[in-house]
């Protein structure tokens, strides 16, 4: 659609959406996105976002999960007068839940050999499973020996408990993406230990051990051959990339177009 006094008005967009990831053992939040790669088993990209001019886009920005049984929570772009024209990333799930990627397993077994309890799961196309974990032994009953969350990128490792003895699972992994001009890696599992995932802010990453989840992010660009944005809240960083508007939200807000 042309304007009067400059650029026509951009109609689909570019998005990145990443969820917030769980607590401790945490999974990953959900990534979405259109550009480079999204969450989950790799395939077809998510299509463009239709938009509409003039109408206002509410942008969350999910916070991480934040004690225990806390999972992360989501991420969305949502049309404030058509809540159907939306997209949204689930949050991570906390040790045992399902979420955008799943927590690791949750359980105990006392004076028990080979109980497996597997990680819970991750949603289609945004995170994979948390890991597993295996008991072995009299009087392994170890909340240690929980799971390592999923990530975007891949399966929470397994842990396993042997008479006391504890093997810690690192978190599943990231998946990068360049929206905003520069190859980033979001969405990283929380590990039963250190590795894994906790690297910060707006990453999306799930908590390491009895760590809190972190926040998520949303990007949304589209060609400079198009107008800019009429309006935001929530302070985004804006940029012009590579012949692209790209507006970063670390925090939740909105955007005209």
């Amino acid at each position: 659609m042309p304007t009067d006094d400059g650029p026509p008005v951009v109609t689909s967009v570019d998005f990145l959406i990443v969820a917030a990831g769980g607590y401790g053992s945490g999974g990953a939040g959900g990534m979405r996105s259109t550009v480079t790669n999204t969450g989950g088993s790799i395939g077809t990209l998510e299509s463009v976002f239709s938009v509409s001019p003039e109408v206002v886009y509410t942008i969350t920005v999910g916070a991480g999960g934040a004690g225990p049984n806390s999972r992360g929570y989501l991420s969305a772009i949502v049309n404030a007068i058509d809540a159907t024209n939306k997209v949204e990333s689930i949050g991570g799930g906390n040790y045992g839940t399902s979420g955008g990627s799943g927590g690791g397993c949750a359980g105990y077994a006392y004076d028990s050999t080979n109980i497996y309890i597997p990680g819970a799961s991750g949603t289609a196309n945004q995170g994979y499973a948390g890991g597993g974990c295996l008991y072995n032994g009299s009087n392994s009953t170890y909340a240690g020996a929980l799971g390592a969350g999923g990530g975007a990128g891949g399966v929470g490792g397994e842990s396993a408990a042997y008479y006391g003895s504890i093997t810690r699972g690192a978190g599943g992994a990231g998946r990068t993406n360049n929206i905003t001009g520069t190859t980033v890696t979001y969405a990283q599992g929380g590990g039963n230990g250190t590795s894994g995932g906790s690297r910060g802010p707006n990453t999306g990453d799930g908590g390491n051990n009895f760590q809190y989840g972190n926040s998520g992010i949303v990007v949304l660009r589209w060609s400079a051959a198009f107008r800019a944005a009429t309006s935001t809240t929530g302070s985004p960083t804006y940029s012009l990339t590579d012949g692209y508007h790209v507006y970063q939200y670390t925090g939740s807000g909105s955007i005209t177009f």
